[in-house]
């Protein structure tokens, strides 16, 4: 017993301690945040999105963070189809400056593998071939809407994808009523796809088991779930559009009858000169994998109306 109470004893000064305890480069009051100038919370310690530093998940984590968060726990790699693809060197040299641009490495090769395996079929489809295409494209995809560098020379063309996270906007983006947008929240581009408007991140979220309405920044916070995020708009189908999983794979040939449609992808997405960026990235990447860049890249560019098949992001 008189070991227990000493115990105890020590127990609550060191929380008096903890309480009492001052952080030099913290403002006195711990406050933090645009309110009060985006000042620094201490090493370790976060700014929540209520304004005040600390540490812990209510304070790092997610949607309730607004800077100095955690990034998830890189995750163990398990080895899968994609890891036999896309070896973490491989993914490294593809994505060759994403450390050094503003998203600091937050697009990590663990968090893609790991999102993979919520998407079994995702790059598990067809020849080995056709895995590889699906690979490139996506990656060069993602790249185009994520890329930091608008100038480069001809030896760095193509290598700044995962270069950001958030798109910067004043649009809040809640475009939908099915989805009723929560208070203070925008909906504005976030990921490796730049996932926009409110019911886009109302699907993902119903898809996911994440409660994305309420907590859209996760997609900008957590790397793995800015990843399924991405993997998921690029294999589920909306209303009445082929997913661009299916349309790879030509598992939709009413898209273009009789065509093996890697580049009717792009305009699926993209409905600008965006896309011609896109395919100088996804000659990269399949260069990188050993596969052939298909016969079909002309319609990448094909602005007719069987192509013109618009998916907004």
């Amino acid at each position: 017993m008189k070991y227990l109470s000493s115990l105890i004893i020590t127990l609550c000064l060191a929380n008096i301690l903890c309480l009492g305890m001052v952080y030099a480069d913290e403002r006195p009051d711990h406050k933090c945040g645009p309110p009060f100038g985006n000042p620094p919370c201490h090493e370790g310690r976060c700014c929540s999105i209520h304004n005040f530093c600390g540490s812990g998940s209510d304070y790092c984590r997610g949607g309730n963070c607004r800077y100095q968060c955690w990034f998830a726990a890189t995750p163990t790699v398990r080895e899968n189809s994609v890891t036999k693809i896309v070896t973490k060197s491989l993914y490294n040299e593809m994505f060759k400056h994403r450390s050094d641009c503003q998203s600091q490495g937050f697009y990590s090769y663990e968090a893609f593998v790991a999102a993979t395996q919520s998407f079994p079929s995702f790059a598990t489809t067809g020849d080995v071939s056709t895995r590889k295409r699906e690979i490139a494209a996506f990656f060069a995809l993602t790249s185009q809407a994520t890329t930091g560098e608008s100038e480069w020379s001809d030896d760095e063309s193509h290598t700044w994808g995962y270069c950001h996270i958030n798109g910067t906007t004043t649009n809040d983006y809640c475009t939908s009523s099915h989805w009723p947008c929560a208070p203070a929240q925008k909906y504005n581009p976030r990921g490796p796809v730049q996932l926009t408007h409110n019911y886009n991140y109302g699907l993902a979220g119903e898809s996911l088991g994440l409660d994305l309405i309420n907590h859209p920044d996760l997609v900008a916070t957590d790397p793995i779930i800015s990843f399924k995020t991405a993997i998921w708009f690029w294999m589920t189908q909306h209303d009445n559009k082929p997913s661009c999983h299916d349309i790879l794979i030509n598992a939709n040939s009413q898209v273009k009858v009789n065509i093996p449609s890697y580049g009717v992808i792009g305009n699926i997405i993209n409905v600008d000169n965006t896309a011609t960026n896109a395919i100088g990235y996804y000659k990269r990447f399949c260069d990188m994998l050993g596969v052939s860049h298909g016969h079909n890249l002309k319609y990448w560019l094909d602005q007719s109306v069987d192509a013109h098949i618009q998916m907004p992001i």
